[in-house]
């Protein structure tokens, strides 16, 4: 799992981000500042409070991003965002990420992804990312959020509380067959369903 080391803003949206493996990237933050949290650091002066926290990037107001997602996921500054990457980024910072590429790229949904479960509201995905920690894509309503299969930790993203809890109980029950469906996506086979928590 990367660990980010410091981070420096540059200009603007744009941060120096250090990783403990000793590798550098400048990532522009300003087309994924969207959502209830992250909409907040359109503010320059309340983005320039970028720190480090337990290895990721975070800001007081409760806004984070996994390092996992700095360090795999985001286009460098000036890169275009892939159909890809806008709709993983979509799922990890639970926002519309927009698209360069025009409107019938920003459509995508999370939808796109293959759905393994649907219950109380929640849909739940997964995509596998190359190189990415396992994980699984949670949705609801206007929320997204990624969790890790290992720990059930929120990666990146926001949910209401008590449907974090929701999630976290359907996962603690189905760790296995995550397990199963991310090894059978990485190889390209068709993801399998899950039954939803009852």
């Amino acid at each position: 799992m990367a660990s980010v080391r410091a981070v420096e803003v540059k200009r603007g949206h744009v941060v120096t981000v250090s990783f403990a493996d000793g590798s550098r990237r400048d990532i522009d933050f300003e087309r994924f500042l969207c959502g209830r949290l992250f909409n907040q650091l359109r503010s320059k002066a309340r983005f320039r409070e970028i720190r480090v926290e337990d290895g990721a990037v975070a800001w007081p107001n409760g806004a984070d991003i996994c390092p996992d997602v700095l360090y795999y996921d985001l286009p460098l500054a000036g890169e275009p965002l892939t159909p890809a990457s806008s709709l993983r980024l979509r799922q990890f910072l639970g926002s519309p990420a927009r698209h360069d590429g025009g409107p019938a790229a920003a459509a995508r949904t999370a939808t796109d992804e293959p759905e393994i479960s649907r219950f109380l509201g929640l849909t739940i995905s997964m995509y596998p990312e190359k190189k990415a920690r396992p994980h699984f894509h949670a949705s609801y309503a206007e929320y997204g959020a990624s969790f890790a299969i290992d720990s059930l930790s929120v990666l990146s993203g926001e949910m209401p509380p008590r449907v974090t809890g929701f999630v976290r109980e359907w996962a603690l029950l189905h760790r296995k067959e995550l397990s199963s469906n991310w090894s059978r996506a990485r190889r390209g086979l068709p993801l399998k369903p899950i039954a939803p928590l009852e």
